[in-house]
């Protein structure tokens, strides 16, 4: 049971947000909880929890699943939905993946994917390459119903939802801003709360500092302590 006092949270991202290749107490999550019990915001709390369950590669429709599924159990205050600029091109790789698998859906996900499946006519016999260009018309959609679900599965518990954006460590392909934008607006269209961490990253003028190598794009110990200022 949650102890007296508690304030928890449940975060839900992808391997930047669980912290890959940093010590666990260098992630942004674990810096924030530490500057939320040194300050204490609320005094109706004595202790604020942040729970990181948070898993390399998933996309929306497996974060917002793992809190159904998870998250609810720990009773949470509050639930963070953290999203990038490439969630669109997440949920292809994950929808690709489970057609070409044969991964069975859970039945409340079930319908909203296979109706995707059913008009982008694809199947699990396909290249890879083109079930995902297929998919392509349909990503808003599913982002789409992703943040209904959301907002909608933490209404009916009394949680408070919140969506992060988090930005890219580097932007080389110069496309985060449209992407943002577009991410940020469907969040906000489905009435939740916006926290945009962009201008964590503003000041950084060598934006190489932020990723880990030239070949691993995750989080620098430095990026995940500007995202804690932020």
């Amino acid at each position: 049971a949650k102890p007296a006092k508690t304030y928890r949270i449940v975060l839900l991202g992808a391997s930047n947000d669980m912290g890959t290749g940093v010590k666990d107490d260098q992630t942004y999550e674990n810096l924030v909880e530490d500057r939320l019990n040194t300050r204490v915001p609320d005094a109706r709390y004595s202790r604020y929890e942040i729970l990181n369950l948070s898993l390399s590669a998933d996309s929306i429709l497996q974060r917002v699943l793992r809190l159904e599924q998870e998250g609810f159990q720990f009773q949470p205050d509050a639930a963070i939905l953290s999203v990038t600029a490439v969630d669109e091109q997440i949920i292809a790789s994950h929808i690709r993946q489970a057609l070409i698998q044969g991964v069975e859906l859970s039945p409340s996900y079930r319908d909203v994917v296979q109706s995707v499946v059913r008009r982008a006519h694809v199947d699990g016999k396909m290249p890879g390459v083109m079930i995902e260009r297929r998919l392509q018309p349909y990503f808003t959609e599913l982002c789409q119903w992703s943040f209904q679900r959301f907002a909608q599965q933490c209404a009916q518990r009394g949680v408070r939802p919140i969506v992060i954006y988090r930005p890219a460590p580097a932007d080389f392909s110069g496309l985060e801003s449209a992407a943002r934008r577009k991410i940020i607006g469907l969040a906000r269209n489905a009435g939740l709360e916006v926290i945009d961490l962009s201008p964590a990253f503003d000041a950084v003028t060598d934006r190489s500092s932020l990723i880990l190598a030239k070949w691993d794009d995750h989080t620098t110990v430095l990026g995940h302590r500007l995202l804690r200022s932020e």
